[in-house]
């Protein structure tokens, strides 16, 4: 299971980079000083998780998935195998 995060903080994050997608980095210490200067968010805790959870979308954003390649099945008969306890 995977750290949850409180909906407001989700929200708050995804409108921001909706909005401005160029203006963060993948540097936490400048997406909190953007997400203060954009919003007026009193808490600093609050503040700070918006930030963080910018950074965790655009690190997110910047991996490229790998190309899948094909691989080759060393048994052809394995989609004939029964399913279950029993094999033949």
């Amino acid at each position: 299971m995977g750290k949850k995060r409180a909906i407001s903080v989700r929200r708050i994050a995804e409108k921001l980079i909706e909005k401005y997608p160029d203006m963060f980095t993948d540097n936490f210490e400048e997406n909190k000083r953007l997400v203060s200067e954009l919003i007026d968010v009193p808490p600093k805790t609050l503040r700070n998780e918006v930030a963080g959870y910018v950074l965790r979308i655009k690190k997110k954003k910047l991996i490229m998935p790998r190309p899948l390649v094909p691989t080759v099945s060393v048994r052809p008969d394995v989609s004939r195998r029964r399913r279950g306890r029993r094999y033949r």
